[in-house]
C-alpha cells in the first residue's frame, strides 16, 4: 500500500522535484556544449564530477543541522536552492557566461545535500514500522525524478537548436563541421514555477525545531541507545562508493555518448531517462522484498544481479 502520510508526500514531492532539476545538468551540458558554449568531455566530466561529491560530502554536516531541528529550513530550502541556481546557470550558459555558468552548475549539489537527509529521515519517520517500504517509495519519487528531468530537457530543447550539420552533411565532406551552430536553453526556465507549490508545501508540513525536539525527546525516553556496529558500517560506505562508481559516473556520459552520435537533445534526454525509471521501480520492488526478508541477501542480490549489464552497457 502507498502510504498515506502527508508528511511523506510533502518530502517526496520535494525528491521528485529537487532530483528533476539534478538530472537535467547532463543533458544540459551535451546541449550547451553542442549548441552554445563549445566544452570538452573532460570539462563536463569535472563539472558532474565536482557537483556530485559536493552533494555528498555536504550531507553528514546537513543531516547534523537536520538532528537539531532545522529540517524545516533545510528541507524547503533546499530544494528552493537547487532550481534556482540550476536556472541562474542555464541563464548563464544563455548569455555566454561561462565564468559563471560552471560555478552555477556546481552549487545546487548544496542544496541536494541539505534535502537528502531531512527528506529520507520524515520518510522513514512518517509511518512507524513501514520503514524500508517508505523510504523505497520515497527513493522512487527521486527516481521518478531522474527519470523525468532527462527526458523533460530533451523535449523542451530540441526545437531551441539549429540542425546545419543535416544541411552540412548532405553537401559533402567539405562543408562538413563548417556550419555553427545556435541554440537557447530558455525554454527550461518555465519548469521552475513547478518548484514553487512543492517548495510552500514542505515549508508548511516539514516539523518545526520546536516539534521536533519533542518528538526526538519522547522517542529517546521510551528507546535504547542503538549502537551501530562499525565493521558492518565501514563495509556498507564501501559497497556504496563503488556502486556510485558505477552508476552515476556511467549514467552522467550517456547525453554526450549520444549526442556525438547525433542524436537530438530528445532522443538522448529520452534514453537517459529510462535508466533512472528502471532503477526506480525496481528500488521500490526490492524495498518490499527488504520488509519480508533478509535485508542483507536482498541488497547482495539486487548487486549482484545488476553488475552484469554494466559489462554490456559500453
Amino acid at each position: 500500500m502507498f502510504p498515506r502520510s502527508r508528511l511523506f508526500w510533502a518530502v517526496s514531492l520535494g525528491h521528485l522535484t529537487n532530483d528533476t532539476f539534478i538530472s537535467m545538468g547532463p543533458v544540459l551540458l551535451a546541449f550547451i556544449s553542442a549548441s552554445i558554449l563549445p566544452l570538452r568531455v573532460a570539462e563536463i566530466g569535472a563539472i558532474l564530477g565536482v557537483t556530485a561529491l559536493l552533494g555528498a560530502v555536504t550531507q553528514p554536516f546537513f543531516g547534523w543541522l537536520a538532528d537539531r531541528g532545522n529540517g524545516r529550513l533545510l528541507g524547503a530550502g533546499g530544494v528552493a536552492w537547487t532550481v534556482g541556481w540550476m536556472l541562474v546557470a542555464a541563464l548563464a550558459a544563455d548569455g555566454g557566461l561561462y565564468w559563471l555558468m560552471v560555478p552555477a552548475f556546481i552549487v545546487p549539489a548544496l542544496g541536494s545535500g541539505a534535502f537528502h537527509p531531512v527528506g529520507s529521515l520524515w520518510a522513514a519517520e512518517s509511518e512507524k514500522g513501514r520503514a524500508a517500504s517508505s523510504l523505497s517509495y520515497f527513493f522512487l519519487m527521486g527516481q521518478l525524478g531522474l527519470g523525468l528531468g532527462p527526458a523533460l530537457a530533451g523535449l523542451l530543447l530540441n526545437r531551441a537548436a539549429t540542425i546545419n550539420y543535416l544541411f552540412a552533411q548532405a553537401l559533402g565532406p567539405a562543408f562538413d563541421v563548417r556550419l555553427i551552430e545556435r541554440g537557447t536553453v530558455t525554454p527550461v526556465l518555465s519548469v521552475g514555477l513547478l518548484a514553487l507549490p512543492v517548495v510552500a508545501l514542505m515549508a508548511l508540513t516539514i516539523p518545526s525545531r520546536r516539534a521536533h525536539r519533542r518528538a526526538k525527546a519522547a522517542h529517546t525516553a521510551v528507546e535504547a541507545r542503538v549502537v551501530i556496529p562499525a565493521r558492518a558500517l565501514a563495509l556498507l560506505v564501501l559497497m556504496v562508493t563503488l556502486r556510485s562508481l558505477a552508476q552515476p559516473g556511467s549514467v552522467n556520459f550517456i547525453p554526450v555518448l549520444f549526442q556525438a552520435r547525433g542524436w537530438s537533445p530528445a532522443e538522448y534526454g529520452l534514453i537517459t531517462s529510462s535508466f533512472w525509471l528502471a532503477s526506480g521501480v525496481a528500488g521500490v520492488g526490492f524495498g518490499l522484498l527488504a520488509d519480508r526478508f533478509d535485508r542483507r541477501r536482498v541488497i547482495a542480490a539486487s548487486l549482484l544481479l545488476s553488475a552484469p549489464a554494466f559489462f554490456f552497457l559500453p
